[in-house]
C-alpha cells in the first residue's frame, strides 16, 4: 500500500473486511462482503436484511462519484414521532491512504465509531460524509448518533 495517495479498489476491501471483523460476528456477513462484495444491510431495529434494490443501486452510485468502498449500510429514522427523516450511512473506506487511521475507532467492545457517507433519503442535499456512531453485539448493528 502506497503510503501517501489513492488505494486500489481491492486495498480498500481489504480495509473494510478489517473494519467489519472489528463489529460482526456474523460470518455469513463477512464471507459474503469478502467473497462477491455483498454489503450487509441493517434494518432500523439492527437486524439484518436483504439489501434493498433501490438502496443498493445508491450505494454503486456513491462508490462510483465518491471513490470509497461501502461495507454496511444502516437504516435509520429520525424525529420518528414529528417529522420522521429516513436515511442510510453507509459504512464506508475511503479511497485516500491518509484516512485509513481514522476510518474505525473503538469507543468500547460494543461500540465504534466509523467513517460514513450518510444518505438522507428524505433530503438528499443534506447527504454528507462524517463519522457515525454504531452499536453492535456481534450480530446486530445500529447508529446510536
Amino acid at each position: 500500500m502506497a503510503e501517501y495517495g489513492k488505494l486500489s479498489d481491492q486495498e480498500m476491501k481489504e480495509e473494510a473486511v478489517k473494519c467489519l471483523c472489528l463489529i460482526l460476528r456474523d460470518n455469513d456477513a463477512l464471507f459474503a462482503f469478502a467473497g462477491n462484495g455483498e454489503v450487509p444491510y441493517f434494518d432500523e431495529k439492527g437486524l439484518m436484511q436483504d439489501l434493498p434494490e433501490k438502496i443498493a443501486a445508491e450505494i454503486k452510485g456513491v462508490e462510483e462519484k465518491k471513490g470509497c468502498k461501502i461495507h454496511a449500510a444502516l437504516k435509520t429514522i429520525f424525529n420518528q414521532q414529528t417529522d420522521p427523516m429516513e436515511t442510510y450511512s453507509f459504512l464506508c473506506i475511503s479511497d485516500y491512504t491518509e484516512d485509513l487511521p481514522y476510518a474505525i475507532s473503538s469507543v468500547s467492545p460494543r461500540v465504534h465509531q466509523i467513517y460514513a457517507y450518510v444518505f438522507n433519503k428524505s433530503i438528499p442535499g443534506w447527504s454528507e460524509f462524517g463519522h457515525v456512531i454504531v452499536q453492535s453485539d456481534g450480530f446486530r448493528l445500529v447508529r446510536i448518533r
